[in-house]
C-alpha cells in the first residue's frame, strides 16, 4: 500500500496523518525527485527500513538501508510503519551571508514513525524532505523507557548509487584538515574500508549529479562515507569517532535528532552552485543582533611572507622572521586604509615566527594574550582604530581551552579586534564539534567574528552563528609554497563545484604574481600561483566567502592597480547566485553573482583553453556597462598579462570570451543610469 502525496496548493495544508503503511512515496514540490521510504525484510525477526530516490523516473538510489546501533542495547527489530505524517512547506527565508539573500525553503515532509513489533516496542523516527534540487534524512528518538542516555558506536545509513556512477571525493583520514585533492573513480573501484570526506559527488552517464553532505551538524559527529567490504553495493556512513581506534562515536540523551543527511540533485553542476539546502536544513541564527558582524576583505600577508612596497631593511639569514613586527604591521594597515580594505590580519611568519612569539607550528604553549617583543599591540590597535581598518587575530587552537576561553576573547575585545582566524582544528569528533560551537557562542559575547582553517567542512553552523565567517576544509594556494602538491587548476575548478557546494570556502586568494603552469615553482616567500590574473580576479566571484583573502604583498597590487580595481570593488556577500557554464566533466565553471542592481561573473578553466559564449538572459530589461577582465594570446606565456575593456550589454548580448589554459574571466556588470 503505497502513500502517494497530491500536488500541494499554493498554500500548504495542514498535516495529513496516516496510520500503518507499508510504504511512503514522497515526491518533491515540483514532482521531478521521488522519495520511497520502506522496510525490508532482511531476515527474522529483524525488519531494516530503507528508501530509494529517483529523478523524473530515473533510480539514483538504488534500495539503501537505514539505522542506527548503540553500545549495550538491542538493536531494533521487526520494526514497522506505524505512523505517518504528511507535510509541505513553501516559504521565502531570509538568510545571513549565503549564496542569496533570500532562499526559497520549499519542501514536502514525511515524519515516519517506526515501532518494533516485539517488545520493548521501541520507536525510531525517519524525518524525510523532497526539494525540487534534493532529499534530506534524518533521525529522530523520543524519550522512552531504556533509551535516556545513549552511546552511539554506529550510524548505518547507506548511499546505494544506481548504475556505477562516477564518484568525486577526498580520501581522508580521520580529524583531517580535508586539505587533498578529489579523486575520481567508478564506485566499485574505490578501496573498500577507506573513508571518503563529504561533500562528495557521484556524477551519472547521463549527467545526473547527487552532492551528499550534512546540514545541522551539532553536538554530533561529522559524517564519512566508506565502500563497504565484502563487495557489499554502495556507500556506507562512518562517523569519526570520540577515540581514534574506539567504536564509540556519540553519546546523545533523548530527545534527540541526528544532522541532516543531504543529497543535493540535479542534472550537472547547477543544483550544487546554485543550492541553498545546507543554509534551510540548519537552525536560524541563535545570535539575536547581528547587526556588529561585518563581512569583508582580509590583507593576510602570512601566504606572500611580509613583503612591504619600497625600500626594506634586509632580512637577516639567522632570523628572516624578524620582518614581523611593529612596522611591517601598521605598513600593512595603510594599505587597507588606502584601498578601503577592511580587516588586516596579525598572524606569523611562515612556521617560525608567530605574533605572539615562538613558532607557528609546532605549538610551543605560548600565552595568547602577550605579543613577541617586537610586535606593540596597543600602538598597531590605535593605528588600526585611527586608519579605520580593523584587526582579526590569528592563533593555533592548541592555545584555547575551555577554560581560558571566556578570558582571552574578552581581552581581544578589549584591545578592539574585530574577530579571531582559529588554526590546526583537526577535530571531526562529537567533541571538537561542540568545541567549535562553544568558540563561537563565547566569541558572539564578546562581539568577534571567527574563520576556522584546519578543520572539517562546513555543515550549516554559519547559519545558526553568522559571526562564523568562514571556513578553510580545502587545499588551497598555501600550498603552492611546498613541493607539493599543488593548488593546480583543474583541483580549483573542481573545489567551485564540489568543496563550494556546502558553504563558505577560505582559500588564499589574490596571488598576482602569476605564471604559466609550464614556469612555476613552489617557493615559500612571494610565492606564486598558476595560471592568470584574469582567474585570479574570477575567484572572488567563484568562490562563496564573505571574508577573502588578500594574500599578496601590497607591491604586487599596486603593480597591477588597474586590476586591483576589481578586487576592491566585487561585494563579498550576494543577492542571488546562478550558474551560467562548465562542470566537473567540462573541465571548467562559470558563475554569476548578483549584489544590488549590479552583477558579477566569474570564470575558470583547467589546463585546456576555452572560447565561450556567455549568455546575459539573466540581466532585467535595462541597459548595463560591462567591464570585462580577459585573458590576453600572450596571457598563455605571461600569466601577468590582463586585457581590460568596456562595452554595453543588455539581456541579448552574447559575450564572446577567450581563455588562456589555467585562465579565466572576471566581469562587473554595472546598470546604466
Amino acid at each position: 500500500r503505497d502513500l502517494k502525496l497530491p500536488p500541494p496548493p499554493a498554500v500548504a495544508p495542514a498535516a495529513t496523518s496516516v496510520a500503518n503503511q507499508d510504504t511512503v512515496i514522497l515526491p518533491s514540490p515540483n514532482g521531478a525527485i521521488t522519495v520511497r521510504v520502506g522496510v525490508a525484510n532482511v531476515g527474522t525477526p529483524v525488519q531494516s527500513p530503507y528508501y530509494e530516490v529517483a529523478l523524473r523516473g530515473r533510480p539514483l538510489v538504488a534500495r539503501s538501508e537505514l539505522g542506527l546501533e548503540f553500545q549495550s542495547i538491542q538493536p531494533f527489530a521487526g520494526l514497522v510503519i506505524r505512523h505517518v505524517e504528511i507535510r509541505s512547506a513553501d516559504r521565502n527565508e531570509p538568510v545571513i551571508f549565503a549564496k542569496t539573500s533570500m532562499a526559497r525553503d520549499h519542501y514536502r515532509e514525511a515524519v515516519i514513525d517506526l515501532v518494533e513489533s516485539v517488545a520493548p516496542a521501541r520507536t525510531l523516527r525517519l524525518i524525510f524532505r523532497a526539494y525540487d534540487d534534493g532529499v534530506a534524512f534524518r533521525y529522530a528518538l523520543d524519550r522512552q523507557a531504556g533509551m535516556e542516555d545513549l552511546s552511539l558506536v554506529r550510524e548505518n545509513s547507506e548511499f546505494n548509487f544506481a548504475g556505477a556512477p562516477t564518484i568525486h571525493a577526498l580520501q581522508l583520514d580521520f580529524r583531517s584538515p580535508y586539505e587533498g585533492k578529489y579523486q575520481h573513480a567508478r564506485e566499485t573501484e574505490w578501496p573498500a574500508g577507506k573513508t571518503l570526506g563529504l561533500p562528495l559527488a557521484a556524477t551519472f552517464d547521463d549527467g545526473a549529479m547527487v552532492t551528499v553532505s550534512e546540514a545541522d551538524l551539532r553536538a554530533f559527529p561529522h559524517l564519512y562515507l566508506t565502500r563497504r567490504e565484502g563487495g557489499r553495493p554502495g556507500l556506507g556512513a562512518e562517523l569519526a569517532p570520540l577515540t581514534i581506534g574506539e567504536p564509540l562515536v556519540a553519546r546523545i540523551a533523548t530527545p534527540w535528532s541526528s544532522p541532516w543527511r543531504v543529497m543535493i540533485i540535479g542534472v550537472g553542476a547547477r543544483e550544487a552552485i546554485e543550492s541553498n539546502l545546507i543554509t534551510l536544513l540548519s537552525a536560524p541564527s541563535a545570535i539575536d543582533d547581528v547587526s556588529w558582524i561585518h563581512p569583508g576583505k582580509i590583507l593576510f600577508q602570512w601566504w606572500n611572507g611580509y613583503v612591504l612596497p619600497g625600500p626594506q631593511k634586509p632580512r637577516r639569514k639567522s632570523h628572516p622572521e624578524d620582518v614581523l613586527n611593529t612596522q611591517t604591521l601598521r605598513g600593512h594597515i595603510d594599505f587597507c586604509a588606502r584601498f578601503g580594505i577592511e580587516y588586516a590580519s596579525l598572524d606569523g611568519y611562515e612556521f617560525s615566527k608567530a605574533w605572539y612569539g615562538g613558532t607557528v607550528l609546532p605549538w610551543e604553549g605560548r600565552d595568547l594574550t602577550k605579543a613577541a617583543d617586537d610586535i606593540d599591540i596597543p600602538a598597531i590597535m590605535a593605528h588600526a582604530k585611527a586608519a579605520g581598518v580593523r584587526i582579526r587575530i590569528w592563533f593555533h587552537v592548541a592555545g584555547l581551552t575551555r577554560e581560558n576561553m571566556e578570558t582571552l576573547f574578552a581581552t581581544y575585545e578589549r584591545w578592539g579586534a574585530a574577530g579571531v582566524m582559529i588554526d590546526f582544528f583537526d577535530d571531526d569528533s562529537q567533541t571538537g564539534v561542540m568545541f567549535a560551537e562553544r568558540i563561537l557562542q563565547t566569541a558572539a559575547r564578546h562581539h568577534l567574528t571567527v574563520s576556522f582553517h584546519g578543520v572539517a567542512k562546513p555543515a550549516g553552523l554559519a547559519r545558526t552563528y553568522p559571526n562564523l565567517l568562514t571556513e578553510e576544509a580545502v587545499m588551497g594556494a598555501e600550498y603552492n609554497k611546498w613541493p607539493g602538491p599543488h593548488s593546480t587548476p583543474e583541483h580549483e575548478v573542481e573545489i567551485a563545484i564540489l568543496r563550494g557546494s556546502v558553504g563558505p570556502m577560505d582559500t588564499h586568494a589574490g596571488g598576482f604574481r602569476p605564471v604559466p603552469p609550464k614556469a612555476f615553482q613552489p617557493r615559500a616567500i612571494s610565492p606564486n600561483v598558476i595560471g592568470t590574473l584574469a582567474r585570479q580576479l574570477a575567484m572572488y566571484v567563484v568562490y562563496e566567502n564573505p571574508q577573502p583573502m588578500l594574500v599578496d604583498d601590497p607591491a604586487s597590487y599596486l603593480k597591477h592597480e588597474a586590476a586591483f580595481a576589481f578586487v576592491r570593488a566585487v561585494p563579498v556577500t550576494w543577492d542571488e547566485t546562478r550558474w551560467l557554464a562548465g562542470g566537473l566533466q567540462e573541465g571548467y565553471i562559470v558563475v554569476a553573482r548578483r549584489k544590488g542592481g549590479d552583477w558579477y561573473i566569474g570564470g575558470l578553466t583547467g589546463y585546456e583553453p576555452r572560447e565561450l559564449t556567455l549568455e546575459l538572459d539573466f540581466l532585467d530589461a535595462r541597459i548595463y556597462s560591462a567591464e570585462l577582465y580577459r585573458d590576453r594570446p600572450e596571457s598563455e606565456n605571461d600569466g601577468e598579462a590582463i586585457a581590460i575593456e568596456t562595452q554595453l550589454a543588455d539581456s541579448g548580448t552574447r559575450l564572446r570570451v577567450k581563455l588562456a589554459p589555467a585562465g579565466g574571466v572576471a566581469i562587473h556588470l554595472r546598470p546604466k543610469e
